[in-house]
C-alpha cells in the first residue's frame, strides 16, 4: 500500500495520514518534518532528497506533503492511492490554527505569522496550483479521491475501516 496526500494547507493532510498510518500499520512521512527543523528553517536539500527517497523504497508508505521538488511525479506515479485535500479557505485557516499549538507541543517554534495566513487563505490557491490539482485528477483518475469539507474527511476515513472491517 503506497498513498500520497496532497492538498492546501491546513486541510487535514497530516491528521488523514496519521489515521491511515494507525489503521494499516504503514509507516508515514509527513514532509514539512523532513523539509524544515523546528526553527522552520530548510534542511539540507540533498539531506531531505536522500530521506525522500530512501522512504519511498519500503513495500508500504504514506507520504503527505506537496513540494514537487521532492519527488512528487515520482511519488504520484509510484502511489496505488492519490488523495487531495481541498477544503475552503476557513476550514483550512482553522486548520493551522489548530496545528500551531500541536507544533508548540512537539517543540517547534511559531509558524502562524501574517504572511503563512495570506498564503494559506490566498497564495496555496492560486489558479496554477489549482489547475495541478486538476491535472493531478486527470492523469491519475482511476487512482485518486477528493476531498474538499472536513465532512467528507471524516466519511472517508469511517468507509476504510469499514470496509477493512468486512474484508477481514
Amino acid at each position: 500500500m503506497k498513498i500520497a496526500v496532497v492538498g492546501y494547507s491546513g486541510g487535514g493532510k497530516s491528521y488523514l495520514s496519521d489515521k491511515l498510518s494507525k489503521h494499516y500499520g504503514v509507516p508515514v512521512m509527513h514532509l514539512d518534518a523532513v523539509k524544515y527543523d523546528k526553527n522552520w528553517i530548510a534542511k539540507d536539500k540533498t539531506l531531505v532528497l536522500n530521506q525522500v527517497a530512501l522512504f519511498m523504497e519500503k513495500e508500504s508508505w504514506i507520504i503527505d506533503g506537496n513540494y514537487s521538488a521532492l519527488y512528487q511525479k515520482e511519488r504520484l506515479l509510484a502511489a496505488n492511492e492519490i488523495i487531495i485535500v481541498k477544503p475552503g479557505r476557513l476550514r483550512c485557516l482553522w486548520g493551522v490554527i489548530k496545528r500551531e499549538k500541536e507544533y508548540k507541543r512537539m517543540g517547534y517554534v511559531k509558524s502562524l505569522n501574517f504572511d503563512f495566513i495570506c498564503f494559506v487563505l490566498f497564495g496555496g490557491r492560486t489558479k496554477k496550483r489549482r489547475q495541478h490539482y486538476k491535472d493531478i485528477e486527470n492523469q491519475y483518475k482511476d487512482k485518486t479521491t477528493v476531498i474538499r469539507t472536513k465532512r467528507q474527511l471524516n466519511e472517508y476515513i469511517k468507509r476504510r475501516e469499514q470496509r477493512d472491517q468486512l474484508c477481514q
